[in-house]
């Protein structure tokens, strides 16, 4: 019997692009924030760390790049979307970006 050919995001083991996301949310805070750099939004996703926790510069432009084979982490891509007035929105074959509509809180 031939396997069910299966959406991207419904196979075992993928995942979403998180980097791409990363990349997206981060063009829409600099366009948002256009004076700002790298330097500043790595400093206010520090505020967001536990004490003792640093977000450093080069991890905002690796994030975005995928470079060292770095993956933002699911805490501050939520948190780029609490900042930029987004929300992501999954489904089996795709991934968007689009602004908050409705909250559902926790």
């Amino acid at each position: 019997m031939p396997l069910e050919k299966t959406n991207p995001f419904a196979a075992y083991g993928v995942e979403p692009p998180r980097n791409t996301i990363f990349q997206e949310l981060r063009a829409l805070w600099f366009k948002q924030n256009e004076k700002q750099r790298n330097v500043d939004l790595a400093e206010l996703l520090t505020t967001r760390c536990p004490e003792g926790k640093k977000v450093r510069p080069q991890h905002v432009s690796q994030w975005a790049s995928g470079t060292d084979g770095r993956v933002p982490p699911w805490w501050i891509i939520m948190s780029m979307c609490e900042m930029t007035g987004r929300m992501i929105i999954l489904s089996s074959d795709s991934v968007s970006i689009d602004p908050v509509r409705k909250s559902f809180g926790v």
